[in-house]
């Protein structure tokens, strides 16, 4: 899956790079909706954490900084599973 420019792509483009690159062609409408619905409440769970962890005033910048790395641990740590699965390779965004 091919991640768009982070810089400036929405929320709805990273829905279509995976919908066009990981679903399969065949997808019905039900698991469209569903995994549009998972996509959407990921994001929208990772944003409620990095504005908690680094949007607050009473967060030191460290302690930020750290709960983004520990995120991208995590998210690499689940890709490589998958990888090594046989499914679909991790997506990439650097």
């Amino acid at each position: 899956m091919q991640i768009p420019d982070v810089k400036s792509a929405t929320v709805a483009e990273c829905w279509a790079s995976y919908r066009r690159d990981v679903m399969p062609a065949a997808a019905g409408a039900v698991q469209i909706h569903e995994c549009q619905l998972a996509f959407y409440a990921g994001a929208t769970a990772m944003l409620a954490g990095m504005l908690a962890a680094v949007g607050s005033a009473t967060v030191d910048e460290e302690v930020g900084i750290s709960w983004i790395l520990a995120r991208e641990q995590e998210l690499c740590a689940f890709g490589a599973r998958i990888e090594a699965s046989g499914n679909e390779k991790p997506p990439t965004s650097r």
